[in-house]
């Protein structure tokens, strides 16, 4: 909230927490999603989704930072491509280019509007909001940001359908801005802000002192990012980060 062009202190510090892997487990709904936009873009759409297909698709999430790259993944999976890191991950993007990163942006996106548009009880049950989050971010609705790669609608109607309504003008979709330049914008008359995220490349390149990150345990993490040097966030303590805030 801002009064005379300032922003309205609610809270200790600004709080910004990631929504997909922190906030909302969101693993099944990118995988039909992305499975539907890169398979109904080709003409070798298979008559089933094989379970070991699925696992690599957990397994390779946390390389994730947009929805386009759901669909890469896909593509790497139904290519065999392997991917034992970040880097690797990078290569296969760059392959594809930028304009074909945008392709898969928007097409990943035209399902999820068509699954919500035509099956919205479906597309709701496969977002499920973590049971430990809940009751502190209900509490901190009023004052806390959502910063996140999905769109503000998307992120509006999970919340809503899990009992958790959170006002739009709370949730900040960063798109392809980093979102330590989106945080370190909304500082304002606050001296710091906490930042929770649970890929690490979101952190990449962080020199501002007023910002403290911390990675979410219990996301889409690879286990070298918990011996990394960035602070870690368990669940059992989230609600008391949230508490010291307010």
């Amino acid at each position: 909230m801002r009064k005379n062009g300032k922003t309205d202190k609610m809270g200790k510090s600004l709080l910004f927490i990631d929504f997909d892997g922190v906030i909302c487990d969101s693993v099944n709904e990118c995988f039909v999603s992305s499975w539907l936009a890169y398979f109904g873009h080709g003409d070798r759409e298979p008559a089933s989704i094989s379970l070991s297909d699925y696992r690599l698709f957990r397994k390779y999430r946390p390389l994730i930072r947009r929805g386009g790259d759901y669909v890469l993944l896909q593509r790497c999976i139904d290519m065999g491509i392997k991917l034992a890191n970040q880097a690797d991950f990078d290569i296969q993007a760059a392959i594809v280019g930028d304009a074909g990163m945008d392709a898969y942006h928007q097409q990943f996106y035209a399902v999820r509007k068509r699954l919500l548009d035509g099956d919205k009880a479906y597309w709701l049950r496969l977002n499920r909001i973590y049971a430990h989050v809940f009751e502190p971010l209900r509490q901190a609705s009023g004052w806390a940001w959502i910063l996140t790669t999905k769109e503000v609608s998307f992120v509006s109607e999970i919340l809503a359908s899990g009992g958790l309504p959170w006002d739009d003008r709370r949730i900040i979709c960063s798109g392809k801005d980093r979102k330590i330049d989106v945080i370190e914008g909304h500082i304002g008359n606050y001296e710091t802000a906490v930042f929770v995220d649970d890929q690490i490349d979101h952190f990449s390149g962080h020199v501002d002192p007023r910002i403290t990150c911390y990675l979410a345990a219990w996301g889409y993490v690879q286990p070298a990012w918990l011996r990394a040097g960035i602070k870690v966030l368990m669940e059992e303590d989230f609600a008391g980060l949230v508490e010291g805030l307010r």
